[in-house]
């Protein structure tokens, strides 16, 4: 399947009072398929992950690209997690999605997103956290402390980080994947050498084409091996 035939389309999808835009793609000729929430970073929702959608749709797979800038440029990550319970609702309503098989993945601050949606939404099938940023010190008037959540995780993560990220030290993953080792969490993780913050889509500050080709193919096959089972 070619990215022109799945190429998808901007839509809106309620939760609660508000309106949230998305870009939804969904792959042509198939009746029904998984479904991933994608959640953008800092820089909302950019070309980039718009074109990841795409890229997930020509896969086989629907993938929605949620604006949360959509009301406020700045929400508290527990309303978003009120988006994405929102937006699997919507998801579950469409006649082409696979009910059953819905994943969530993030870039940047979407990638600590993850977690925290992992641990509320049992629902969600499995994750993937693309160079997520773990702070030293969070804010918690702006943000979630991952580390609260990270105990009730326990669908299967892929992790995908940077080396050289000086936004997220890599120490903050190794100290995630310890409490999922301890726990008994599945999970891959796969670190870039030399590779800095934002290296998975173009618009990313670290952008590394080599890294982010040998990231797409970790999603496309640790998709394949907990959704098409």
């Amino acid at each position: 399947m070619s990215l022109e035939t799945a190429r998808g389309e901007m839509i809106e999808f309620p939760a609660g009072a508000d309106r949230i835009r998305a870009h939804l793609a969904r792959p042509v000729g198939v009746a029904r398929a998984p479904a991933v929430i994608l959640l953008h970073g800092i820089n909302g929702l950019a070309p980039g992950n718009r074109a990841a959608a795409d890229q997930l749709a020509a896969a086989g797979y629907v993938a929605l690209a949620m604006d949360w800038f959509s009301v406020d440029q700045d929400p508290h990550d527990r309303v978003v997690m009120g988006y994405v319970a929102a937006a699997g609702e919507y998801l579950r309503a469409q006649d082409y999605v696979d009910a059953d098989r819905l994943v969530v993945g993030g870039y940047c601050r979407g990638g600590a997103q993850t977690y925290v949606a992992l641990a509320e939404h049992r629902w969600l099938r499995a994750g993937l956290a693309y160079h997520a940023t773990l702070p030293r010190q969070p804010d918690p008037a702006r943000r979630a402390e991952v580390f609260d959540y990270v105990q009730r995780i326990q669908a299967p993560v892929l992790i995908l980080h940077g080396a050289a990220d000086h936004t997220s030290p890599i120490e903050n993953t190794y100290r995630l994947v310890r409490q999922f080792d301890e726990q008994g969490t599945p999970y891959v993780l796969k670190v870039y050498s030399g590779v800095g913050h934002g290296f998975y889509l173009p618009e990313g500050s670290g952008y590394d084409p080599y890294a982010s080709a040998d990231a797409w193919r970790e999603t496309l096959a640790f998709l394949d091996h907990h959704l098409r089972v």
